[in-house]
């Protein structure tokens, strides 16, 4: 007798459990909205259906009990998969290629506070030759080592001690700036409007609350509320980018893409997991680049600098 026909009851009632259990979890993250906690484990929804997936499979191919069952959740499974994964095609937008010279790259970089590789940084600059850089988690620390950072004569700062401090450099003159703060002055976020050949564009930098807590997740929630008056007054094409601290699957962020005109280009570009850096794949992305009258040539992330975040690297142009 072989060690899996030993092990194979014991396989079977795992397997069975974690489908199960998988099943009863994925109405909690798909109706999200009905309580904060929901909305945590709805940052793991396409973890959640792998997992559906690589179970239903293994009961496939071991011929375990239930053989209907394992079908049908495998079957309903790979749908919500392609739902997920190429919703998007149903949108009126796509990514397109931009002409080199209407062309702005973006660098947006979450520092991590803690983070002490400025090389790392300055590196990941050298290479990609961003027109703008985001920062967030900007502290003074940060400001010495590359505050002085040569080609951005454009600086727009708001270095802190803490995780909320925020930085915009730019090659490209800035015509205007401008803090806004989201729910109260402990969450900035810089405005800065440019001149690019094909006219203005206005780039909003910024950094949401973790909803780590009830409360947290109240504050989260009124900088949407704030975030959706802001850009449906604002008259320029945009670019909102940053760490929104959400993942696309939450009903906060569906809210805010739904009750704008902005775009969102994660699974067009294909980017992919953002945070933390320690799961590479395997983790989520809560990083995101939204816009408004503006295309996304690409996006791609960028090499680890050290911090929790991975970099966005972001060439886009205007329609």
């Amino acid at each position: 007798m072989t060690h899996l026909t030993l092990l194979r009851p014991l396989i079977d009632r795992i397997s069975l459990i974690g489908i199960i259990a998988g099943i009863i979890t994925l109405p909690i993250v798909l109706c999200n909205q009905i309580h904060w906690t929901f909305e945590l484990f709805s940052h793991g929804t396409i973890h959640l259906v792998y997992g559906l997936i690589i179970l239903s499979l293994s009961r496939i191919l071991l011929k375990l009990s239930i053989k209907k069952f394992n079908k049908i959740v495998l079957g309903l499974s790979i749908i919500l998969l392609c739902w997920f994964k190429f919703s998007y095609l149903w949108n009126d937008f796509t990514a397109s290629d931009c002409n080199k010279e209407n062309m702005i790259r973006i660098v947006d970089a979450n520092l991590y506070s803690g983070n002490k590789d400025y090389n790392a940084f300055k590196n990941l600059i050298l290479k990609t030759d961003p027109d703008i850089i985001l920062l967030q988690e900007y502290t003074p620390e940060w400001k010495n080592q590359i505050g002085s950072i040569s080609d951005y004569n454009y600086k727009f700062e708001n270095p802190r001690r803490g995780n909320f401090g925020i930085a915009t450099f730019s090659k490209i003159n800035i015509l205007r700036d401008s803090l806004i703060y989201l729910e109260n002055n402990y969450y900035p976020a810089l405005l800065t409007e440019i001149e690019t050949i094909d006219g203005k564009v206005g780039i909003l930098n910024l950094h949401l609350e973790p909803p780590g807590s009830a409360i947290q997740h109240k504050i989260r929630t009124k900088q949407f509320k704030q975030l959706e008056t802001f850009v449906n007054s604002y008259y320029l094409p945009l670019l909102v980018i940053g760490d929104f601290n959400i993942t696309k699957y939450a009903s906060t962020f569906k809210g805010l893409i739904h009750n704008t005109n902005l775009q969102s280009w994660n699974e067009e570009c294909g980017y992919g997991a953002t945070w933390p850096t320690r799961l590479g794949n395997f983790g989520i992305a809560i990083d995101h680049c939204l816009t408004k009258d503006i295309r996304i040539n690409s996006i791609e992330l960028g090499n680890d600098i050290g911090s929790d975040h991975m970099p966005l690297v972001i060439d886009a142009c205007l329609f």
